[in-house]
């Protein structure tokens, strides 16, 4: 009778430790969905940083264009 007491204590020992193997799990997974959604609203960020350095290129060019412009009528 003490054998299957102690099966069955290592079952009980057994159940434990999986149930905290797969807690240890839900939280890292958790973890890691934070961790992808922070990614992408950095991806996100960057994206809006690359427009915004776009259209500063785009006025840099209109601005040198109307300067050679306003050289130009100045100098006729």
């Amino acid at each position: 009778m003490s054998d299957f007491r102690d099966v069955m204590q290592s079952i009980e020992n057994a159940k434990s430790e999986a149930e905290e193997v797969l807690e240890t799990v839900k939280n890292k997974a958790g973890e890691l969905n934070d961790l992808e959604s922070s990614i992408e609203e950095k991806i996100d960020e960057l994206g809006e940083v690359e427009d915004t350095l776009t259209r500063m290129e785009e006025l840099v060019g209109e601005l040198e264009s109307s300067s050679d412009d306003f050289k130009y009528i100045m100098e006729s």
